[in-house]
């Protein structure tokens, strides 16, 4: 630790000399502290990190829920919901591995293949690329944090979503957290948390028959039975309310007057609406 020996003899050192020093002093930390959660993570090993643990080592990381929509050579491709932490607009992004660290003498693994199967919907840290550490790497997408050690599985996981729950160790003790209290949580253990969460790609469309309508209205979607359903005239006004879905019985809306409304579902975190017409 030459650096910070040094830093004792700069009482006696000129003013430029210092300044030198001091620097060094500086980057020395900075280089520090950069490694810290790697060389860290050397001494836990077994035990499984926290996601909140994770977020507070990398504060530069955006926290994102989507959807896991295709495994690819060195990454997987996702569908982006909501963006808790970070400036990420587009609906649809790679992360790609990172490249493995062998942690005196341990590897760990940093593959995509380990954090989830293609349909699971995810809370997870992205680190976003600015320059490329690996040949298949691509600037301004991101790079995978969770990894694994063989015979030792993996050192932190993703979130998994459950119904209107996301499943996973978000903290000591925690395993669970409803989905509408996650960004409020978020931001009582890390930084930037937006609250509420951005959605990306704002309100999708929703598949409804038959259309025009006259007592019953089915989706065509995937969504929760426990969805929240809402139809609203094209005031504004709420007409009608219910908080689930059986896919025989579908909406009823016999009692709806003739004319023009709009269907809302919010199921796991999406809000999908769509126009319909009650015509008797």
């Amino acid at each position: 630790m030459k650096v910070v020996a040094d830093a004792a003899f700069l009482p006696l050192l000129p003013s430029e000399e210092k300044n030198k020093y001091m620097k060094k002093i500086i980057l020395f930390l900075m280089v520090l502290l950069a490694v810290m959660p790697q060389v860290f993570a050397c001494s836990i090993a077994p035990y499984e990190i926290p996601f909140c643990q994770m977020a507070e080592w990398y504060p530069e990381t955006t926290i994102a829920r989507g959807k896991i929509l295709e495994k690819i050579e060195h990454g997987i491709r996702l569908e982006l919901y909501e963006i808790y932490r970070g400036s990420e607009t587009q609906s649809e992004v790679i992360l790609w591995d990172k490249e493995n660290f062998d942690c005196n003498g341990t590897i760990f693994d940093y593959s995509t293949e380990h954090i989830g199967e293609v349909g699971e919907t995810i809370l997870l840290l992205m680190q976003p690329i600015t320059t490329a550490e690996s040949t298949w790497e691509q600037p301004g997408d991101y790079r995978n944090l969770y990894s694994r050690i063989d015979g030792l599985g993996l050192l932190a996981k993703p979130m998994v979503q459950n119904g209107d729950k996301m499943k996973g160790l978000f903290a000591e003790g925690v395993d669970s957290i409803d989905l509408d209290e996650l960004a409020e949580k978020l931001s009582d253990c890390a930084t930037g948390i937006l609250t509420p969460p951005r959605v990306v790609g704002g309100i999708i469309g929703l598949d409804i028959y038959p259309n025009p309508s006259q007592n019953y209205l089915f989706v065509e979607n995937e969504i929760s039975p426990e969805s929240e359903i809402q139809i609203f005239d094209l005031s504004g006004r709420l007409v009608m309310k219910q908080d689930s879905y059986a896919v025989e019985a579908g909406i009823r809306i016999n009692l709806l007057p003739e004319g023009m409304y709009i269907i809302s579902v919010k199921s796991e975190g999406l809000t999908m609406q769509e126009k319909f017409l009650v015509n008797r």
